[in-house]
């Protein structure tokens, strides 16, 4: 072994994977409340009702959860490296390519109101309903919800952005080998409410059991 694992101090099982993946939305407004946490009783997840799963998505993609914070350097004369560094913006997105064709999907792709306002299905089911001419400013609440176990202990990891428009797509490739896709962006914004874009968790008992084994640095450990 080398004579720096000391302070190394790896411990791998804190090495956690995101083993299952959800993502699911709701609609922003006042009777879809900000969530402050996905921790309920007892450790248990407590995710409300009316959040709807935009259902499978691309394994080989995953999701990609984008951190870009943007610094300004504040240089000074006579010195060859900047003096200050000031970080003044952020952007937090989330990116995935849902796989299902159903109505939240389509809404947030195509950029409609049909979450709010459900369009009206023939007697025989079918579907047909224009869309904008420009995409609608819509806005969401979403969940990023992830799973590992811990001596077969869930252990849940969660991202909550109270506020989520979409900010970017992509194009669907319609080919006889594979299925329609909906590849969308979401893009975090700071809720008035918390002023924040995103609030990072985790819980459950598989990770209450890894702090009796492992120093997360939690609870004064290191």
């Amino acid at each position: 072994m080398s004579g720096i694992s000391t302070y190394q101090a790896g411990q791998s099982d804190l090495e956690l994977a995101p083993r299952d993946l959800a993502v699911l939305l709701a609609p922003y407004d006042a009777s879809h409340p900000l969530l402050p946490t996905l921790e309920g009783s007892g450790g248990a997840l407590n995710i409300p009702s009316y959040y709807v799963s935009v259902g499978n998505f691309t394994k080989s993609a995953g999701v990609t959860l984008g951190h870009t914070p943007e610094i300004t350097d504040v240089d000074s004369h006579g010195k060859a490296s900047p003096t200050r560094q000031l970080p003044n913006r952020r952007v937090i997105t989330i990116g995935f390519e849902p796989q299902e064709t159903k109505l939240v999907n389509l809404a947030l792709y195509w950029g409609t109101d049909w979450l709010s306002n459900v369009p009206t299905v023939s007697a025989n089911a079918g579907f047909a309903e224009a869309i904008p001419e420009l995409p609608l400013n819509l806005k969401f609440r979403a969940i990023l919800l992830g799973w590992d176990d811990f001596n077969g202990d869930d252990i849940f990891i969660y991202w909550i952005a109270n506020k989520v428009n979409v900010s970017a797509t992509s194009d669907q490739e319609l080919v006889d080998s594979n299925v329609i896709r909906y590849p969308y962006t979401l893009n975090c914004q700071a809720d008035d409410e918390n002023q924040s874009a995103l609030t990072v968790g985790i819980c459950g008992p598989g990770w209450e059991a890894l702090q009796d084994v492992a120093a997360t640095g939690f609870g004064g450990d290191s």
